[in-house]
Order: C-alpha cells, then structure tokens, then sequence
C-alpha cells in the first residue's frame, strides 16, 4: 500500500482535496479505507456521536466485512481533542449530534460526505447544516 507524504503537522498533501466524514459506520469505514491509499484525498475530520475515537479505530482497523486493515492507525489526544491518525493522515473526531454544529472549514475540509443515512430521505435542498463551511455537501448512502 503506498502511504501519503504529507507536507504539513496535520498529515494534508500539497493539492489534496480535503474531505469531512459524518459518520462512521459502514459506509463512513469505507470512504476512510479509499482515502487512505489515495494522494489526492486527505481526510481532516470525523463526526460520529456514537463511537469514540478508541472504538472507531478499533472497526476500522478489525472491519467485519472488509477484513483487516493493513495501514497504519493510532488515536492520540492534543489539549483534550482527539485525532484518529491514519497512515500519514491526522483526523479531528468530532461528536455531535447535529454536524450543522461542526464548522468543517475550520478543519480544512473542502467537501463533507454525508455517510450516516439520516438525511437519505430528505430533498438536499431542505437539509439546513448552516454553518458547515465546506463548499458541497455529498450524500454516500442511500
């Protein structure tokens, strides 16, 4: 697997396109373990209320259906925040219930990839994340 050469603290290639995930179960799992082996994808942050960042390294590295991940992965904590490192990616992991209370360009993030479902149903137009920052707002399930 080649592994990303980042060209900053925070683990972001030069010109990479960076993304937000909310939420990480499968499908969330799945857009992690594509970035990770991609030099044009850094992914800056994690939303997902329910897991903690221990637990999210734990499915992501032992995913039932995927199999072993055979990247690198380690949680570390900087001033009581912490961060799921991936290969040579550092990732913010958030825990709110509603990711309009996430200022995603805060962290980089140029797009968010909706991955929890919840908004499947809902026309994209009425889905009011009003302060999100990143520029498009894309859906992964449904």
């Amino acid at each position: 697997m080649a592994e990303k050469k980042s060209d900053d603290a925070t683990g972001t290639s030069k010109g990479a396109l960076k993304i937000g995930i909310n939420g990480f179960g499968r499908i969330g799992r799945m857009v992690t373990r594509i970035c990770a082996d991609r030099k044009d994808i850094t992914i800056v942050g994690v939303n997902d209320p329910f897991l903690n960042a221990d637990y999210m390294a734990y499915q992501l590295k032992y995913d039932s259906s995927q199999g072993k991940f055979k990247g690198k992965i380690k949680v570390t904590k900087e001033d009581k925040i912490s961060y799921l490192n991936v290969n040579d990616m550092k990732i913010r992991v958030f825990a709110e219930r509603d990711p309009a209370d996430i200022k995603w360009k805060d962290v980089g993030a140029d797009i968010v990839a909706e991955c929890t479902g919840v908004f499947a149903e809902r026309d994209p137009a009425d889905i009011k994340w009003k302060d999100v920052g990143a520029d498009i707002v894309a859906e992964c399930t449904g």
